[in-house]
This record gives C-alpha cells, sequence and structure tokens, in this order.
C-alpha cells in the first residue's frame, strides 16, 4: 500500500514525542498512565491530551528490548485516498543494524519492514503511518513479532526477536483520542 510523502510527514510529526533513554525507559516514566487495556497503555504527556498507546517488548534475556507506541490520526490519507488511522513508532536501543531495519509480523500475516528514521543518544527510531488493513490485523490478532538486527560488538549479527501482545489492543484503540 503505498503512502504518500504527506502522509509519511504527518505520521512523524504525530510521533515526535522525546526519545527514551533506554527502550521503554525515560519516555514511559515522563508520561502520565491514564489507562490499561490488557497489555496496552494509554500514556499521555503530563497536563495534556496528547496520548499513545504503548507496550514493551522483551528481548530473549527478558531485556527491555524496544518499546512500540501507537497514535491515532485524524484526516490522513495515503496516496490512493485511503484512510491512514493511526502511526507507530518503535523505538529500540543504540546498537542495532540501521541498514537491516525492523520488521513487524502479525501471527502468521505477511511481513513488514521499516527503516530508522533516526538515531540518537536515547535510541534508534522507526516512526511509520499504519493503514487500515496493518491496524485490522492488530486487532484481529494475537501477537506482533517485532524483530530487529544488533551489533554486538565483535562478532556477527545477530537478530534479536520481540513478542508484542496484541490482548487488549481493539479496546486500547478505541479508547484512544487522535
Amino acid at each position: 500500500m503505498p503512502i504518500s510523502h504527506a502522509a509519511r510527514h504527518a505520521a512523524a510529526a504525530a510521533l515526535t514525542l522525546g526519545l527514551a533513554t533506554s527502550a521503554g525507559g525515560a519516555a514511559a516514566q515522563t508520561d502520565e498512565l491514564r489507562t490499561t487495556h490488557g497489555d496496552w497503555q494509554i500514556r499521555c504527556a503530563p497536563g495534556t491530551e496528547d496520548c499513545v498507546m504503548a507496550q514493551v517488548g522483551k528481548g530473549p534475556q527478558g531485556n527491555d528490548l524496544l518499546e512500540m507506541r501507537i497514535r491515532k490520526l485524524d484526516g490522513v490519507t495515503g496516496q490512493n485516498g485511503e484512510q491512514v488511522p493511526a502511526a507507530i513508532q518503535i523505538l529500540t536501543p543504540l546498537g542495532v543494524a540501521l541498514k537491516a531495519g525492523v520488521r513487524v509480523q502479525i501471527d502468521a500475516s505477511e511481513v513488514r519492514g521499516a527503516a530508522f528514521e533516526v538515531c540518537a543518544q536515547a535510541g534508534c527510531v522507526v516512526r511509520e503511518p499504519m493503514g487500515t488493513k496493518f491496524v485490522d490485523e492488530m486487532k484481529g490478532g494475537n501477537t506482533a513479532t517485532v524483530t530487529l538486527a544488533a551489533l554486538p560488538g565483535e562478532g556477527p549479527v545477530q537478530e534479536l526477536t520481540s513478542s508484542i501482545s496484541l490482548r487488549g489492543f481493539t479496546a486500547a484503540f478505541n479508547d484512544l483520542q487522535p
């Protein structure tokens, strides 16, 4: 599904949230927890209605590997006039293989890839618009598998996978305001 440059720009602008010191770290601590739906939290900038739904994904050793945030959009359309109802942000720690990007798969659906947009002292970020099909797959799914490649200093690149539970996704998405 082609996404227009304007839709990408709107998604990136909507997700300018500030980077955490580690995946799921400072950003989650500075945001206010408003409510929880299953495994998803709705977190808002203090004193505002500027909210995202979020979940921290664990790595193979149980450490925080990434944070997935979703923001609802209003009035954003793709190149074909199709609605872009949301944007996704995935924050990872530094030390990832940038060219590999991030891959996301909902249950056994198609694998979607996305490039890293920026890395800063706090970590590396992927920001992408989410078409209606992707949102619907997440609403009907059980697990989002997120794969990234890490550079462990010396040695070969290692793929790391984190499972994001979709339990409560629909309720959180429906509760989220654009």
